[in-house]
């Protein structure tokens, strides 16, 4: 859509317009200056993350940091996960994981070659890889359950 286009638009709907997507009612903010009013006035009626009940049963009742309501138990799961997770020394303790890993996973890439590879699944197994020993100290898709 053009710069002018976008003028006319304004001129003719003005800056907000709200529309019904299906049973979802959606806003549409078209300036910049009233992206900034709506979100100084109106931040915390933005801030949380869509709800259905197939998403209530995959993902623990909303529990985890990704699909917790905003609110004091998703800033606590937040401040775990930097503070735990995502901290720089433990970032820096699994960096020979990650080292060990992606020198595996280039291993494998140029042990096939000749042939097609199938990156999806190799790149699924190398994240989950590194996610397992940096958790439980063990690689689970070599285990008895087998691979992902």
């Amino acid at each position: 859509m053009s710069a002018y286009s976008q003028v006319i638009e304004q001129l003719k709907y003005g800056p907000l317009m709200l529309l019904h997507l299906g049973s979802v009612p959606t806003l549409v903010v078209s300036s910049a200056e009233a992206a900034q009013e709506v979100m100084k006035t109106h931040d915390l009626a933005f801030a949380d993350r869509p709800r259905s009940k197939l998403n209530e049963k995959l993902l623990y009742n909303y529990k985890d940091v990704a699909s917790a309501p905003y609110g004091e138990y998703w800033r606590q799961m937040k401040s775990i996960c930097v503070i735990q997770l995502l901290s720089n020394k433990r970032v820096y303790d699994t960096r020979k994981v990650r080292e060990n890993e992606t020198a595996l996973l280039v291993k494998k890439i140029v042990e096939s070659s000749p042939s097609v590879v199938d990156l999806s699944d190799l790149l699924m197994a190398y994240t989950h890889d590194i996610v397992s020993l940096s958790a439980f100290g063990r690689k689970f898709s070599e285990g008895e359950s087998g691979n992902w």
